[in-house]
């Protein structure tokens, strides 16, 4: 959901990268059994922190649930 949520504050025209990472982390401060190791938009070739997002931008999260830590990422521009 916090890829998700980031994903379409991206589709509704923020372009903040500190935005855009603030959106996904209040998704998953949300969620009372998760624990964010971090969230962030990056370059998808540097991987360092974005200031102004672009279409090829990563949000990349690592998250536990319990003793599970879950990996995922999502291509700002793609649907």
């Amino acid at each position: 959901r916090a890829l998700a949520a980031t994903a379409a504050a991206f589709g509704g025209g923020e372009r903040d990268g500190g935005a855009l990472e603030a959106a996904g982390h209040a998704v998953l401060a949300a969620e009372p059994a998760v624990r964010a190791d971090y969230f962030a938009i990056v370059d998808p070739r540097s991987l360092e922190r974005v200031r102004d997002a672009d279409g090829a931008s990563v949000a990349l999260v690592a998250a536990r649930v319990g003793s599970t830590r879950l990996i995922d990422n999502r291509i700002l521009g793609s649907p």
